[in-house]
């Protein structure tokens, strides 16, 4: 299908992106094994004030876009949870949320975004979300997609290698001219908006 539309009005390809689905228990292990910072973890919903206003900002130093109106409607969902790390200096370095996706009897959910400096920030930064899924469903399923030039297909691709998880290529971005997207790509494990990612 791709080929298709090269041929027409969309001839520059953008980010390859690759799918992920596992178990609770792999990722578990995955990010007890990797997850090793002693940096602390706080969930979205116990952020006083202060320290939400500093999530947007760290947003959007990731993101380079402003998207607190977003974020907000995003958080106040009942099935949204999410989870930031803060540093010695008491600054968020990484953040990721997980949500339900598909029909409940499927147990998938969806991991997305996941921004960080490092894997051992990204793993310690979702071990809680882990935590909160598999107690919420005890079949839980994550789904993740992973875009390429990123630093989720420069550190967790070869990880997921190692340990034989499978991956699944899900298609291409194509562009009718070069577009070059602002997002820290060296924080961007995981992308927010996986079938578009403009705002990843």
């Amino acid at each position: 299908m791709a080929p298709r539309y090269k041929s027409r009005d969309t001839p520059i390809e953008g980010p390859y992106q690759y799918s992920y689905g596992m178990e609770w228990k792999t990722l578990s292990a995955v990010a007890e094994k990797h997850g090793t910072s002693n940096r602390i973890v706080k969930m979205v919903r116990d952020l006083d004030k202060d320290e939400y206003k500093q999530l947007e900002k760290f947003d959007f130093s990731v993101v380079n876009r402003d998207r607190s109106d977003f974020l907000r409607h995003f958080h106040n969902l009942s099935f949204t949870s999410g989870a930031v790390l803060f540093n010695e200096e008491k600054q968020i370095v990484a953040c990721a949320y997980v949500c339900p996706t598909s029909l409940a009897s499927s147990h998938l959910f969806k991991l997305a975004p996941l921004y960080a400096s490092n894997v051992e920030d990204a793993f310690t930064v979702i071990r809680p979300l882990i935590e909160e899924v598999k107690t919420r469903d005890p079949e839980a399923r994550f789904l993740f997609h992973v875009l390429s030039d990123t630093a989720g297909s420069r550190l967790l691709i070869p990880l997921f290698k190692l340990m034989n998880i499978p991956e699944k290529f899900c298609g291409v971005t194509l562009y009718s001219r070069h577009y070059d997207n602002p997002i820290d790509k060296q924080r961007l494990f995981i992308a927010h908006n996986n079938s578009g990612h403009f705002d990843a």
